[in-house]
């Protein structure tokens, strides 16, 4: 009950690692003190039922770093269930967090099945409990451009990115490396999720998301345009 109550009904992985472990060290003292009572000596019993449990331990080493990696899960709670995460490349809301692994379901309706182990190892970002989502725009610009008109671009995002309510105040406005036929400029920042959804309650946040991240864009296509800022064309090279 008390694990129940943490957990909201929501750690299928807790309720039956706790049991499991229950239930085995149950079943050993029983086992421990029927080999006593019956005249047999249980420690040299037990000691190779031990040398047996490691051979099988190591053959099953996956499915038992699965079983603590749910633990570990549950002890640290990077995330609950409804909570939408991304981690090693996938993202999706936890639709439920099982012994081996847990379920992913993204925009889509795709359902993608991680390993507990997996997410012990890899890095964690919960979408859910974040206040901003980073975003990043990149562009080409023509490689013949002169570095007045570079540091005019560069003058032109920034401008823009300060006028938007939606940009938080920490963005970068920087040049990549450079290849064969351009100028890579890249617009690194975050848009305030509860600014956003102050604005439109009644829509979703990916949507409200993805509506900035175009307008932004074509405001800075429009301006490169009108300072006759020119994108680089490898077909014309």
């Amino acid at each position: 009950p008390a694990i129940q109550k943490r957990s909201e009904g929501g750690s299928e992985a807790a309720e039956t690692i706790f049991i499991t472990l229950i239930q085995v060290f149950v079943w050993a003292i029983g086992l421990t003190f029927t080999l006593e009572v019956a005249g047999h000596n249980s420690t040299s019993i037990i000691a190779g039922l031990g040398i047996g449990g490691m051979a099988v331990a190591f053959a099953a080493q996956d499915f038992i770093g699965n079983i603590i990696g749910g633990l570990l899960l549950y002890v640290q709670r990077p995330f609950e269930l409804g909570e939408k995460i991304s981690v090693a490349g996938n993202e999706g809301v936890v639709k439920r967090l099982g012994l081996r692994s847990i379920t992913l379901e993204d925009f889509s309706g795709k359902v993608t099945s991680l390993p507990n182990r997996l997410l012990v190892s890899e890095t964690i970002e919960n979408i859910t409990s974040s206040h901003f989502t980073k975003e990043v725009i990149s562009m080409k610009l023509d490689l013949s451009m002169s570095a007045s008109k570079l540091k005019m671009a560069a003058n032109n995002i920034f401008l823009i990115a300060k006028k938007n309510e939606f940009v938080h105040k920490d963005f970068t406005v920087k040049f990549g490396k450079m290849d064969e036929y351009s100028h890579n400029i890249i617009f690194d920042y975050y848009l305030d999720k509860g600014k956003l959804l102050g604005s439109a309650p009644s829509e979703e946040l990916v949507e409200l998301i993805t509506r900035e991240n175009t307008k932004l864009y074509v405001e800075i296509v429009k301006m490169f345009q009108k300072n006759e800022i020119l994108f680089a064309n490898k077909l014309a090279r």
